[in-house]
């Protein structure tokens, strides 16, 4: 069995559009382990719901002590990095310390590049990842989710739903999320009350998500609203996904949260500003519009997404 080390520095969207080239590489590689080093708001999400078999933090000491050189690797993190026949780092390494570093460890095929996910270009962040790996060449991305619930998952969503007033069953369901991690990003709270009022005057059932970072936001929202709405605030990323996982919709910013709902297969309106969809609306699934069209225009496009087929070929979609 051939074990895999990736290292992805990335927020936690960046890290989800890699997830189809984790699935590449996991067939490419027949049943091997996989272990990433990357966000810590993923360590209970991605294991066992993905390609990801593993996980630690970037921010833990394997990462940490190997920047400083292996000189500076205390035995456990030897031990910890002599498992793995190949690593993969998508970092800078401008002085060649990572992988020296590595390569000193008796890993046998070492990667470490860039994708340089914030550079200009058509490709998109997935093709990005994808082409620093030549094992990957001629390795399509494969058809259906990159994250996968499970029926516990499911029924925790479910069960969620129901304990506020929402049958999964009976009901159609949009999850919106009018937070980002930039400001630059966040479509107006009067304009998202806008569309959210319109749908549930159509009878169809919201939840509201909100991280810590967007309570702010979420309270403009509900201030326009003049209601309130079903809300999920400040769960975990597991939680949050296995709430998706049992909506028929998402509707919100190019955000980490946009990422998980196109991950699951959900069909995803995400309203683009400062962002370029071409590289960050990766899958099919995704709808990206842009900020500026009239409120009618989004909620048409919500609107028909509750519609909309599941479908998750990796093919960047056209901006409306």
């Amino acid at each position: 069995m051939t074990r895999i080390l990736l290292v992805h520095p990335g927020a936690i969207g960046d890290t989800l559009v890699a997830l189809p080239v984790l699935d590449a590489l996991k067939r490419r590689y027949h049943q091997a382990h996989l272990c990433m080093i990357g966000h810590p708001g993923l360590l209970e999400l991605l294991p066992g719901r993905s390609a990801v078999d593993e996980m630690r933090s970037i921010d833990g000491r394997d990462f940490t002590e190997l920047l400083a050189g292996v000189e500076s690797l205390s035995d456990a993190c030897r031990t910890f990095y002599r498992r793995f026949d190949l690593a993969i780092v998508w970092v800078d390494d401008h002085d060649g310390r990572i992988r020296q570093s590595l390569q000193s460890l008796d890993i046998s095929r070492v990667t470490v590049q860039s994708p340089e996910l914030r550079k200009l270009g058509k490709e998109s962040a997935a093709e990005r990842l994808k082409g620093t790996l030549s094992e990957l060449e001629g390795v399509e991305f494969g058809v259906g989710p990159s994250l996968r619930m499970t029926e516990s998952d499911k029924a925790e969503g479910a069960a969620w739903l129901v304990r506020h007033g929402i049958s999964p069953d009976a009901s159609q369901v949009v999850a919106v999320h009018p937070g980002s991690g930039s400001p630059s990003k966040c479509w107006p709270a009067e304009r998202y009350a806008e569309v959210i009022t319109r749908l549930l005057g159509d009878e169809i059932q919201i939840v509201l998500i909100g991280g810590p970072a967007d309570r702010e936001v979420i309270a403009r929202v509900e201030q326009h609203l003049g209601r309130q709405v079903s809300r999920l605030a400040g769960a975990e990323l597991s939680t949050v996904a296995a709430v998706l996982s049992q909506c028929h919709a998402f509707f919100g910013n190019d955000s980490g949260v946009m990422h998980v709902a196109s991950a699951l297969g959900l069909p995803a309106v995400a309203i683009f500003g400062s962002s370029d969809p071409k590289v960050w609306a990766i899958g099919t699934s995704v709808i990206p519009v842009r900020g500026d069209n009239p409120v009618q225009t989004i909620l048409d496009t919500v609107r028909q997404a509750l519609s909309r087929p599941v479908r998750t070929l990796l093919t960047p979609p056209s901006l409306c």
